[in-house]
């Protein structure tokens, strides 16, 4: 007999009367040591993921900052999503509807918009195509003011691979099956669990809030949903100590080794003409004159930068870099005249 009912977050939590078995795990089901008060079992189950997706974590990430209180849990949520429908290396994501992203939040588009103004404003999304209705963006996945990145053992900047596809967190949130929180709390548990195992640091609730700014009622539920979905499970808890979990779908056994990427250096910065632009876009130089130019967003032209910004607020990476560009474009005329 199944009855269902509606949740404080519209969702709709079934409970199932089944019958007794011996043994839970002969079933297939991994919830022999889930608390009795989980009502049923989840309607889709995956043990190990199939595929993933990278989203960018350690220092300088949304989500850091997010843990630090700079930027809002929506907000981060919101960058989340536009990384999933993206190139995860290029930063370029999709054109994508502001209306079909409130949609999967199950919040008005101008909350959509809202949460744009501000990332944008924060450097974390600049707008390529589109205005208001649909829209492409580049992404800032590590947004430092000196052009810091974090790199993994392979010399990567540093992301986090979350499961995508069937049973993957997104998917789950976009169905309807957990709240955009829940969705967000699995993710913060991933960051912070071992990325082999799946099994995570033992975490508090009150760490989760001070992270998060939800209420400590809330988190419980969103947690409770999680686990009606098959996606954690409570693992012993040891005295004097937080509580940890397993989560679901696991890494599996053997990974894929990541190609570094193409290191950074003055010799693969974009070129038009006589301009070199540094990475993030904000200096241009013209190796024919020396003249350095800024600019404080994507949207805004280039203009003659001062003494004080070339010499005291341009970041030193790209100040060596303009000068070896500029040394190597005068040498080459050298020669050529030669």
């Amino acid at each position: 007999m199944n009855i269902t009912a509606k949740t404080k977050y519209g969702l709709l939590k079934s409970v199932v009367t089944f019958p007794t078995y011996p043994n839970w795990i002969e079933m297939g089901n991994f919830y022999a040591n889930i608390q009795s008060d989980t009502p049923a079992l989840p309607s889709i189950f995956v043990e190990v993921q199939e595929d993933t997706m990278q989203v960018p974590v350690g220092m300088y990430s949304i989500l850091s900052e997010m843990m630090l209180g700079q930027v809002k849990a929506y907000d981060a949520m919101v960058d989340l999503c536009y990384n999933y429908f993206s190139s995860w290396d290029l930063g370029l994501s999709h054109s994508k509807s502001i209306r079909n992203i409130a949609k999967l939040f199950s919040v008005s588009h101008q909350y959509v918009q809202q949460a744009l103004s501000r990332l944008s404003k924060g450097s974390w999304l600049s707008r390529l195509s589109g205005l208001h209705k649909t829209s492409k963006f580049e992404m800032t996945h590590h947004n430092s003011v000196d052009g810091s990145v974090p790199l993994d053992k392979d010399g990567r900047p540093l992301k986090c691979a979350m499961p995508r596809g069937e049973g993957g967190i997104f998917e789950r949130m976009f169905s309807g099956a957990i709240h955009w929180k829940a969705a967000l709390i699995w993710i913060l548990l991933k960051v912070h669990s071992d990325w082999t195992t799946g099994i995570t640091e033992p975490i508090s609730i009150e760490t989760l809030r001070s992270w998060t700014h939800f209420g400590l009622s809330d988190i419980c539920e969103f947690i409770r949903q999680l686990a009606r979905a098959g996606m954690v499970v409570k693992l012993e808890r040891r005295p004097h100590e937080a509580q940890s979990y397993q989560l679901y779908p696991k890494p599996p056994e053997h990974r894929t080794k990541r190609q570094p990427e193409q290191e950074r250096t003055w010799r693969n910065m974009r070129a038009m003409g006589e301009w070199r632009y540094s990475f993030n876009e904000e200096y241009r130089v013209n190796v024919e004159t020396l003249e350095v130019q800024y600019r404080a967003s994507k949207q805004e032209p280039f203009r003659r930068a001062s003494d004080q910004r070339r010499f005291v607020l341009m970041p030193k990476s790209i100040r060596s870099d303009f000068d070896m560009a500029c040394e190597a474009y005068h040498e080459l005329k050298t020669q050529l005249r030669e």
